[in-house]
């Protein structure tokens, strides 16, 4: 029987074992979706099997508005950097395959800080920031060790890219180990080999002294809609394009399963951080669903840029409960920098320290709006802000910008809608799926964050328009046919000069 003496020393070891776990600076694993909507997650969408991922969401703290940028490069560069991209050039589209550029030098990234707090940085999966140019790849960016792809999309078992619209008779391979090309890759699937190496790389580091940031960037559920034949008993409801969403999603679940059970096994898990986000919103042409919000990948409506999140681990203080705080991709900087104990002394990022309200589940919230995007086409302001309640798009999407339906085989068919109005204005609070346009109605407020936009378009850096380059086809550099740098200089970041917006950015304003 346990005498009060045995409770008292055994209540002593535990304040001990907790003082040095929150004395020492905490693990970090950063996990990021592809192209997982609104309604591609059990918590959003019971049909959907993702029981793992629901479960840490549900014991931890979930992002009812986490918000990133509408395709992937851009929320990748804003994620690492905790700049709005419009501000690096880099906002405009996913890198292609021959495309000559990538996240400019000069900007510094999360891993390189984190390497400055002692950590060791690692990066898994999908890269898409640049290759050209060795200096852009994550192994030249602060990451310790690469396993994964420097392009946007492949294969999920050959891992062979085509060279897409632009450059469609092209094709290659596209796996590393570090630098070098991992051919040992091939003919595995991908969520299964990017969760192997993680799981390697757990065990090497649990033997070490200090902190560790994973990064882990899965293919899934981008497409091509691939999977194993092990998952195709997961997701019964579904049929067609959405089962394989489904079934990509279930196999992506088990993987992240297995990663915190690696932690746990190893005594790593209590003095860890977890994040999981997407990217961007889910591709209804293939199978994605953003159901009920507006909108698709590509696009500056709720669908396009609101997506699953949520943050865990036993490091919070508070937990259970669904966090209606706004924050953006940016914000991650600084909020792991924190969670680390010693916040970023950058003074010139767009992100904001979300640590503390997330940790406690109290206090005010760092941030009531932000910039969705801001690009310039056909010499046109496109973008789109949002302020407390209210949000302004400024020439929405024609093409996808509509609601679609919420259906167990075709996420295509969408409701009609009138997208030719220059500028649209919504209270996002009251009316989340962006039905009732207040523009007319609200003429001083909307003229309002026009005019913030347009402020904000002197800080811009527009995203090239830039041609497919041949020097950078496979065969070409690379006797397995792979893609590799060599073939172009990095682009450095410099200060845009800050001009007044021109008249063609304002035709809108004969509408007040």
């Amino acid at each position: 029987m346990r005498t009060c003496r045995d409770l008292l020393l055994g209540l002593a070891v535990l304040h001990v074992v907790s003082a040095e776990t929150q004395s020492r600076p905490p693990h970090i694993v950063l996990v990021v979706a592809d192209d997982m909507g609104w309604n591609d997650i059990s918590w959003n969408n019971e049909k959907m099997y993702t029981p793992n991922l629901e479960a840490l969401a549900r014991d931890g703290v979930i992002l009812e508005q986490h918000y990133v940028l509408p395709t992937c490069t851009p929320t990748r560069a804003a994620l690492l950097t905790g700049r709005y991209p419009y501000k690096l050039g880099i906002q405009g589209h996913g890198i292609r395959p021959l495309e000559p550029y990538g996240l400019p030098l000069g900007m510094t990234t999360l891993a390189e800080e984190l390497k400055r707090r002692d950590y060791t940085t690692h990066a898994f999966g999908k890269w898409h920031l640049g290759y050209c140019d060795v200096k852009l790849t994550p192994t030249r960016r602060g990451f310790d060790s690469f396993r994964g792809y420097y392009l946007g999309a492949q294969d999920y078992f050959t891992h062979m890219t085509p060279g897409g619209r632009t450059s469609p008779e092209i094709e290659g391979y596209d796996y590393r180990n570090y630098e070098s090309v991992d051919e040992s890759a091939k003919g595995i699937y991908s969520t299964t080999l990017i969760t192997k190496n993680v799981l390697e790389t757990i065990e090497e580091k649990s033997k070490q002294n200090g902190p560790v940031f994973l990064y882990v960037a899965f293919q899934a559920v981008h497409s091509p809609l691939q999977v194993p034949d092990d998952y195709r008993t997961k997701c019964s409801t579904y049929t067609k394009k959405r089962l394989k969403i489904c079934e990509m999603a279930a196999a992506m679940d088990e993987a992240v399963g297995r990663i915190v059970d690696k932690l746990k096994e190893v005594q790593m898990w209590n003095n860890s951080i977890f994040v999981f986000i997407s990217d961007n919103g889910g591709q209804v042409l293939y199978g994605g669903s953003n159901w009920p919000l507006r909108g698709n990948k590509n696009t500056l409506y709720e669908g396009g840029t609101r997506v699953p999140a949520f943050v865990a681990g036993p490091l919070l203080q508070s937990t259970g409960y669904t966090s209606s705080s706004i924050m953006h991709v940016v914000d991650w900087f600084p909020t792991l920098l924190s969670v680390t104990g010693v916040k970023s002394t950058l003074e010139d990022i767009d992100g904001v320290d979300h640590w503390p309200i997330i940790r406690d589940g109290t206090g005010d919230a760092p941030r009531s709006g932000f910039v969705y995007n801001l690009d310039r086409r056909e010499k046109k302001l496109v973008g789109a802000i949002r302020d407390g309640d209210l949000k302004l798009i400024m020439r929405p999407s024609k093409a996808f910008g509509k609601w679609y339906a919420e259906s167990e085989e075709d996420t295509e068919t969408a409701e009609s809608v009138d997208n030719t109005q220059i500028s649209v204005l919504y209270n996002i609070t009251a009316d989340p799926t962006e039905k009732e346009d207040l523009f007319t109605q609200l003429r001083s407020e909307a003229r309002r964050l026009s005019n913030t936009l347009r402020g904000e378009a002197r800080l811009m850096v527009p995203s090239p328009s830039l041609v497919d380059e041949v020097k950078g086809y496979p065969s070409s550099l690379d006797p397995a046919g792979a893609y590799g740098p060599g073939w172009c200089t990095a682009p450095v970041w410099k200060q845009p000069e800050a001009e007044e917006p021109a008249l063609n950015d304002q035709p809108y304003m004969a509408d007040y």
